[in-house]
């Protein structure tokens, strides 16, 4: 892989922890996920950091990725850096598929986005036993009127993104897009035995959609 980038205030032995564990989750996921860039600049950049994590991260480009580290957040180190894995797990997933800032056309329908997230979401899971938050979705009841809420939002992001993707305010919900899509993967899977969450990776997002059936 190419350049990483660490923040200068890191003490040289986390910079160096870090920059050695990115190499090896590089090659744990390109070995999974043979569309991934050979060549990822990875920045560190605490912009990115999640409100309640001690991470962070984006696809921002085609080649490019923004992650965030907290050592100061209130967990473990081993549990900081096991939530950075995922993270890295997450935004690559992304990357072997296309999908980053740099790349997305402004006017995607929300319901793409949800399933992209959920896609990087399972991916995580599955591959680097992450637990979030945002992959534990409601009952099949509810899932199903916010999918349909999500099929409704307008293209691109003419609407408040934020409050769908992180956390809603006026009605307390959180992660919204993340947990329709997760539940739109799900019924790929379960509906399609032979398939694996690194099959997906090579699909078009309409045809995950509609190997769900949802």
């Amino acid at each position: 892989m190419s350049e990483i980038k660490l923040p200068s205030h890191y003490e040289r032995p986390l910079q160096d922890e870090l920059r050695e564990s990115i190499e090896l989750w590089h090659e744990q996921v390109a070995g999974l996920l043979p569309t991934l860039p050979s060549e990822v600049e990875i920045e560190f950049d605490d912009d990115y950091l999640v409100p309640g994590f001690g991470t962070g991260g984006a696809a921002s480009g085609l080649n490019a990725m923004k992650l965030a580290y907290n050592p100061n957040f209130s967990k473990t180190h081993d549990e900081l850096i096991a939530e950075l894995r995922a993270t890295y797990f997450h935004e690559s997933y992304h990357l072997a598929r296309g999908f980053s800032f740099e790349t997305t056309p402004y006017d995607l329908p929300a319901i793409i986005h949800a399933l992209e997230e959920g896609l990087a979401t399972k991916f995580e899971v599955v591959r680097a036993d992450s637990k979030p938050g945002y992959e534990q979705y409601e009952d099949r009841e509810t899932m199903l009127a916010w999918l349909e809420e999500v099929r409704s939002l307008p293209d691109g992001f003419d609407y408040d993104w934020e409050r769908w993707k992180f956390f809603d305010p006026a009605t307390e919900r959180k992660w919204v897009l993340y947990k329709v899509g997760v539940f739109l993967v799900d019924g790929a899977l379960c509906n399609n035995p032979g398939l694996t969450i690194e099959g997906l990776s090579t699909l078009a997002a309409d045809e995950v959609i509609a190997l769900s059936k949802l």
